[in-house]
């Protein structure tokens, strides 16, 4: 009689026993007998372990005390009880849970999941086979009720029946060190060959048998390569990779470059290493482990997670240049495990953040351990840098994050964040751009959202890196081919013009920024930011130049600006130029911002709508026709082929304005003195009459002359003389300079001149001292009328996209132009204000008008942080946006407009909506604008006129025009 070992109770393994008793003659001198019922959890696991070890290495010693007939004999009366209960179909035999079809089961041969996994194929929807241990009812068998010493030792002999090895259940027990210990263990058809316990005299020299950490024959720094040795390395696995060896194949399934993916290989299981699951533990203070960490910063330096590949030491030791290694020479790697770059930071899921609950992550596998895959990072300079990145998962609400996620990054403080040269914003996606290359993006974009422009420059940079490379791998006598150039790229091309456009966007709505609020929405606040006040001016136009860049969205685009700043303050697409289409929206603004009563407004169809203007923003505001529009009709009708255009356009302009005689003077002189042109070329009367019938005179000399708008009767006078003088006049070819619209439109305008005046008591003109350095010391003059401004802005904000864009790209690019020109707007009346105050503005001329910083949320931003740690704020010149007043621009407003249209409707008196918001403002409105009438006094025109007069410096003579007084301008009036 004797006992059978508790790991042999399985059939298959019974079998297998029973044979090495018959190969040993049946004879044992074993001492002691294990109890098999014994339960395991009762001994510690190291010793359960060892005892059975050695239970398995003397197994013949069974023969002696005990043998299988008193296993097998349960009586008849037992034996009946047992056949009657069982059922009555073909009970599957227990050997298939180790063997499958005769050979031993294998998950990444046999199971059709853990296959594809192995060979990073795509996994099909298939669950795994019974018998793999991934599988569910593999999971259900083999449950908790075993220890984990247990289940390693069947582990163990399910593993082609190798023996325990102490040391093996460690946790710096890597997979890298059990293939060197199947190799030495396992041979290549173990399902035919009979179990034989190995002499353990014999140990293997790579292992330890000790119950110390596992440590192999490599050390520390034979880990630490440096250059030289890379190179050998890398030259080493290139040769095993084309000679077709099994280990490497996963590279031909890489995107990356085979020099590329095996370098990052090289790294990965030198800076291999155990560390706890949670972030929130500490780094283990085990010898391995520091080990680990040490050739981790001997690849990535404290402070950074990028590794450039340096070139060969000397030539005179490593001899002519490596192929594989040259093409890799310059480049980098990013390695990204934040636990390792900085220990001391916490990490928190951001989901679970913003619900105000602090939940820390768990690590996972990087992406090159769990499936050999890199991530391409883009900096515009050539082939694509490859980051190996930590996984990470919150244990709470079951999110997953890649280190380089832009959720992640946002919760880590600025200095640390920055080793990974990417904005949270644009981290997102397949694919990152570095900071330069994004910004070079964004600049790119707000021109015809040229991101096709983007694409193919980063493709001719990776062309150029190859030859660059080329050169200098030919330059050192080489003896060995170089790379071709699919071998050097692999078919890895940037990506394209759509990609780029639709990183772009998820940049654009990001919240991921410092002052958590997305760009798009940064620009919507810029220009609900925009005040107007009684006391400035504004203008109103429609355009089709911006227009055209929506798809499939018929309409035109309301603008409106600002006069003192050129701000735009409105920007909306409508269905039509009926002003109905726009009242919610100026509504919005009246009640939302701080200060919207302009004085007066200047449209191009006054006086047409002008009660709708007063119902708005007051009865005393005035509603006036630009001059622009006016001359713009008149001109439209000449031929400007003619000879005879620029005479007829200067006498045009005569018509309507004169320019002060101070300041035409000064300029005269100036230009008859030569102190205008940079080699002092003095011009002479006929030089300037030439040069003031050309484009020159407006674009060089207009900042230096104020304009003095005429009197309506005398623009009319005027007129008359203008189209009896060039009536009948044709140029040298006998081409006319008149056609036949000319005339009548002529004779249209006359009527609309009295709306062309200035309005009383504003101000049309900046002036801005000279400098000290000028020559000529002419004073400069920013002209405060806003309809030019705006039709010069119509102009920019048709370029923002490309034709027939989607609408919410168009919002994005077109609120974004519009925002950083408001910007740059006020940067130039602060710098005029400064002027005006004495102080130069120290920088060049070419850069005067250029702001330095676009952002001011970020500046306000980084105020607010020097303010919290105790230090003095940067900047000096910050302008915040306002809290979001829920007014919308662009196409959002059509669409809200449209919904409006069908469930309210439109007052067909008052042209106003009417949605309950207007109709109340209507009401507030009009109440206390009929008490004003009642408790105001309204001054008598005659007196005010008389007092004008009376005054030291005297503008020409009012006209009185419908009720109220149309001056001319009294800033600077000589």
């Amino acid at each position: 009689k004797f006992q059978i070992p508790s790991p042999y109770h399985r059939p298959g393994f019974l079998l297998l026993y029973l044979l090495q008793i018959k190969m040993n003659g049946g004879t044992s001198n074993m001492k002691k007998v294990a109890n098999p019922y014994r339960k395991p959890h009762k001994l510690k696991d190291n010793e359960l372990l060892q005892q059975q070890t050695q239970i398995l290495l003397s197994a013949t010693a069974h023969a002696e005390e005990m043998g299988i007939q008193s296993q097998l004999r349960n009586g008849s009366i037992k034996s009946c009880k047992k056949r009657a209960t069982k059922v009555k179909h073909n009970k599957k035999s227990n050997t298939k849970a180790t063997y499958f079809n005769g050979k031993p089961f294998v998950p990444k041969v046999h199971c059709k999941v853990c296959k594809a996994k192995h060979n990073n194929k795509r996994v099909p929807h298939v669950k795994h086979h019974n018998l793999c241990y991934n599988s569910r009812n593999y999971k259900k068998k083999n449950s908790n009720n075993t220890t984990i010493s247990d289940k390693f030792f069947k582990q163990c002999l399910r593993n082609n029946n190798a023996l325990y090895i102490e040391g093996r259940d460690k946790i710096d027990y890597s997979k890298e060190e059990r293939k060197i210990d199947a190799a030495k263990y396992f041979t290549p058809t173990m399902a035919s060959t009979i179990y034989q316990p190995p002499d353990p005299s014999k140990k293997p020299t790579g292992i330890k048998f000790t119950n110390a950490s596992y440590k192999t024959e490599s050390t520390v720094d034979h880990r630490k390569k440096d250059a030289a040795e890379f190179r050998k390395e890398l030259d080493k696995l290139v040769k095993l990779y084309k000679d077709g060896e099994k280990e490497y194949e996963w590279v031909k399934e890489s995107k990356f470059p085979a020099e590329i993916a095996l370098a990052a290989h090289i790294i990965s299981v030198d800076v291999r290493h155990r560390k706890p699951l949670s972030t929130s533990q500490e780094l283990p203070d085990s010898e391995k482990f520091k080990e680990g960490l040490e050739v981790f910063q001997h690849y990535f330096k404290p402070g950074s997670c990028t590794h450039t590949f340096s070139s060969r030491t000397s030539s005179s030791e490593d001899g002519p240049p490596s192929p594989s290694y040259h093409s890799i020479t310059g480049e980098s790697i990013i390695y990204l495990d934040w636990k390792l770059i900085a220990p001391e930071e916490k990490l928190y899921c951001h989901n679970c953040a913003c619900g105000n609950v602090h939940s820390e992550l768990m690590h996972e596998k990087t992406n090159f351990s769990h499936n050999k895959k890199l991530f391409p990072l883009w900096t515009g300079s050539g082939r694509a840098t490859p980051v190996i990145l930590m996984n990470y998962k919150c244990e709470l609400c079951n999110s997953r994050y890649k280190a380089n996620d832009g959720e992640l990054l946002a919760i880590l403080p600025a200095h640390i964040r920055s080793m990974y040269p990417v904005k949270p914003v644009y981290a997102s996606g397949q694919f990152h751009l570095t900071t330069d290359l994004a910004e070079d993006l964004a600049e790119n974009m707000m021109t015809y959202a040229n991101a096709d422009v983007v694409s193919k420059r980063m493709y001719k940079k990776m062309g150029k890196s190859y030859l660059s490379s080329l050169e200098t791998y030919l330059s050192q006598r080489p003896t060995a081919d170089y790379l071709t150039v699919d071998d050097y790229l692999n078919h890895q091309f940037p990506p394209s013009g759509k990609r780029l456009k639709e990183a772009y966007d998820a940049a654009s709505t990001s919240q991921l920024t410092n002052y958590r609020y997305s760009r798009d929405e940064r620009s919507v606040r810029e220009i609900q930011s925009v005040n107007i006040s009684k006391t400035d001016k504004a203008a109103v136009d429609w355009t089709f130049a911006v227009a055209k860049n929506y798809y499939g969205m018929p309409g035109k685009m309301f603008t409106m600006n600002k006069g003192s700043s050129k701000e735009m303050a409105l920007l909306a697409f409508v269905r039509s130029t009926a002003v109905s289409q726009i009242s919610h929206m100026l509504i919005q603004a009246r009640l939302g911002r701080k200060e919207f009563t302009p004085g007066a407004t200047y449209t191009d169809i006054a006086p047409a709508n002008e009660d709708f203007w007063k119902l708005i923003f007051g009865a005393d505001m005035r509603v006036l026709l630009g001059l622009f529009h006016l001359m713009k009709r008149i001109l439209d009708t000449v031929d400007h082929r003619c000879q005879l255009y620029w005479e007829c356009l200067v006498m045009l302009q005569s018509c309507f304005y004169k320019y002060y005689d101070e300041d035409l003077e000064l300029l005269l002189v100036a230009l008859k003195e030569g102190l205008l042109s940079d080699d002092g070329k003095k011009l002479s009367d006929t030089d300037i009459r030439k040069l003031r019938c050309s484009k020159k005179w407006k674009q060089r000399y207009s900042g230096y002359l104020r304009k003095n708008i005429q009197l309506p009767e005398i623009i009319i006078q005027k007129l008359t003389e203008w189209v009896e003088f060039w009536n009948t006049k044709s140029d040298n070819d006998g081409k006319p300079i008149f056609t036949n619209k000319t005339e009548a439109t002529v004779e249209e305008q006359k009527k609309k001149v009295k709306y062309a005046s200035d309005p009383p008591n504003m101000e049309m003109y900046r002036c801005i001292p000279a400098k000290k350095s000028s020559k000529h010391n002419l004073k400069k003059y920013i002209c405060l009328r806003p309809e030019s401004s705006l039709e010069l802005d119509h102009l920019k904000m048709g370029h923002y996209t490309n034709t027939q864009t989607k609408a919410a790209r168009a919002d994005s690019l077109t609120l974004g132009g519009v925002a950083d020109d408001n910007v740059k707007k006020r940067w130039k009346l602060h710098r005029d204000e400064q002027q005006l105050q004495g102080k130069d503005v120290d920088m060049p001329l070419h850069f005067a008008d250029e702001p330095l910083f676009w952002d001011h949320s970020e500046l306000f931003y980084l105020n607010q942080r020097a303010n919290d740690v105790g230090i003095k704020p940067m900047f000096d010149y910050v302008t915040p946006v306002n809290e979001d007043t829920n007014e919308e621009f662009g196409s959002k407003h059509y669409f809200s407009q449209e919904k409006r249209n069908k469930k309210f409707g439109i007052d067909k008196d008052t042209k106003i909506c009417k949605c309950n918001q207007c109709m109340d403002f209507l009401t507030n409105f009009v109440d206390d604008q009929l008490l004003d009438q009642i408790e105001k006094e309204v001054p008598d025109l005659d007196s005010t006129s008389k007092n004008k007069a009376s005054s030291p410096s005297p503008p020409p003579p009012a006209t009185n025009i419908n009720t109220f007084s149309v001056l001319p301008a009294t800033a600077g009036a000589p």
